[in-house]
């Protein structure tokens, strides 16, 4: 019995042996195995840095010698739309057979259009540089431009692909890099903005908050931290979180310097962002400081018939409107327009853009017979220069249809109006802020219409869509609930709501400015119409302060000088 039990336990130790002797091996083998993924992550991150350089060097090169032939001056350089022509058929003739190096170039060749304007071209070379690095085994380098390209087709083809291929490329990264790196923080940074065009700003926040942390860790004072520093400004900007916004830009404003210095061009950009975040919270003073002094530093960094200077004259436009100063910024926006034309021709986006700028800024004075005419020929070019299912034609066609609206114009406006929502919903979703706006207008019409079931119930669906957060969300709904008072016999009511009306457009502009002052006319035609002695004299009243606070800025022949005076009558 001694002998078995001396036999068993021996046999017991052997197999104890054997199964440390695997759990050995097995521990080798993970071993073995965390050492060939990190060698081959390490392998991959060395072949993107790589990848990355060369592109890097070329993009630099090229870029310096795109942004020394301006189009549409006279200096007798070649215009760089040929330069990018003869830049596309060298990589293709020259380089036909090396796969890797023409997906980079393409890359390089898409940013170089993006960045001047020339967006159907930068989406050809965009998708051409994915098509061919899909062949390469290089997962990071195509995590890389797939962001590249996501950029592009978020901001100006409605996200839909560049949401997908923002999720890729932070699937790669994730995979092959490790979770501390750069590349994954940058398909992050992607894949907020994806989430930002979606109108998920929400669900932006966080996501975005991780790609500054992994970057603030790699590297806090470098371009990574301050892109996503900036991104981060722009998502709480779009959440009305100004002061937040405010706190971000002005850490990517210390951050810019400190890698570029003050009066970089890209420290202006910044600047420029600000001024928005400021002008967000009404501090517009402060605001048309910045936006003041960028236009001087942008005349004298590229001249004043450059793409950069005409976007600060739009900027600082855009704010003096806002001020109530609309001939102020109608003088820069006459002036922006002659830039475009002149630099980009008529058949350019930065063109179009201008010339809607205009349009909208001779409707606030008055002038809605040339802002109409200006409008019918910004949306016809639009159809021209960006492709079938790009969003600016959709938003042209918008602009139209509620200038329609507002002149009277009922059933035309309605085709624009629906032709731009069924437009939305094909590119955004029917549930995006984009598409809500527009059933918003519908709603106006059809209130103005007479159809008041109809306009209800685009009210309704507006509002179960999306919440009345931005002021001027609030003054369209308030004039809509007037309407529809108004059509159903509830004068009172709607009197109430048309003063709803005037103070939300009092606290969005100010007190001062003429567009206020003609918020009221509605509410005075309506005080004229009841026809009773008090009623009337209101009206009057109403009418003759109405006049007083717009007479200045009106052009002489704007049609509701005559509505106006029209009330003035005893």
């Amino acid at each position: 019995r001694e002998r078995d039990r001396a036999t068993e336990a021996e046999l017991v130790a052997a197999q104890q042996r054997n199964v440390a002797r695997a759990a050995e091996r097995t521990a080798l083998a993970d071993r073995d195995r965390t050492k060939l993924a990190e060698r081959q992550a390490r392998e991959e991150q060395q072949k993107s840095r790589i990848a990355e350089a060369a592109a890097r060097q070329t993009s630099e090169f090229l870029i310096s010698v795109f942004d020394s032939a301006s189009p549409g001056l006279d200096s007798g350089d070649p215009p760089a739309s040929k330069l990018i022509a003869a830049a596309e058929d060298r990589v293709e003739t020259k380089l036909s057979g090396q796969q890797g190096t023409q997906a980079l170039l393409y890359n390089v060749l898409g940013e170089v259009q993006s960045n001047m304007g020339n967006i159907n071209q930068s989406r050809k070379n965009y998708l051409r540089a994915i098509e061919l690095e899909r062949n390469q085994n290089r997962p990071l380098v195509l995590a890389h431009l797939l962001t590249r390209y996501a950029a592009l087709d978020i901001n100006s083809f409605g996200g839909k692909q560049g949401q997908a291929l923002a999720n890729e490329a932070l699937a790669l990264a994730e995979k092959h890099a490790p979770a501390e790196s750069e590349n994954v923080a940058a398909a992050l940074n992607m894949v907020g903005l994806s989430l930002m065009s979606a109108s998920k700003e929400k669900e932006a926040t966080p996501v975005l908050l991780r790609g500054l942390a992994i970057r603030e860790r790699l590297d806090p004072s470098g371009e990574g931290t301050l892109e996503s520093t900036t991104f981060l400004a722009q998502n709480a900007a779009n959440l009305f979180q100004y002061e937040n916004a405010e706190t971000y830009y002005r850490r990517a404003l210390a951050l810019r310097a400190k890698i570029s210095g003050e009066g970089h061009p890209f420290w202006w950009t910044i600047n420029e962002q600000l001024a928005s975040a400021l002008r967000g919270s009404r501090r517009f003073v402060e605001a048309e400081e910045i936006l003041q002094k960028s236009l001087v530093a942008r005349e004298k960094l590229h001249g004043r018939n450059s793409n950069k200077t005409l976007r600060a004259y739009l900027r600082l436009a855009g704010l003096l409107s806002e001020m109530g100063r609309p001939l102020d910024a109608l003088a820069l926006e006459k002036s922006a327009v002659e830039i475009a034309e002149k630099t980009a021709g008529r058949q350019s986006a930065v063109f179009v853009i201008a010339y809607n700028n205009l349009a909208y800024r001779l409707e606030s004075i008055g002038d809605t017979t040339e802002a109409l005419r200006i409008m019918r020929e910004v949306f016809s070019l639009s159809r021209t220069i960006w492709a079938a299912g790009h969003s600016s034609p959709v938003r042209f066609e918008k602009n139209l249809g509620r200038l329609l609206g507002e002149i009277g114009l009922l059933d035309e406006a309605r085709v624009h109006l629906l032709a731009s929502r069924k437009a939305s919903e094909r590119i955004h979703g029917a549930k995006h802020r984009e598409t809500a706006v527009l059933i918003l207008e519908l709603a106006i019409v059809e209130a103005r219409a007479g159809n008041l079931v109809q306009a209800n119930d685009y009210l309704d669906e507006y509002q179960s869509i999306l919440p009345l957060i931005g002021i001027d969300l609030r003054v369209n709904a308030a004039r809509v609930r007037a309407l529809l008072l108004k059509g159903g016999g509830k004068i009172e009511e709607a009197l109430l709501a048309y003063i709803e009306s005037e103070k939300l457009t009092g606290e969005m502009l100010s007190t001062n400015d003429h567009r206020y002052w003609l918020s009221m006319l509605p509410r005075a035609e309506l005080l004229a119409a009841r026809s009773a002695g008090s009623d009337r004299e209101q009206s009057r009243l109403l009418a003759n302060q109405i006049l007083a606070g717009v007479s200045s800025v009106l052009v002489a022949d704007a049609p509701v000088l005559a509505r106006l005076r029209a009330l003035q009558t005893p």
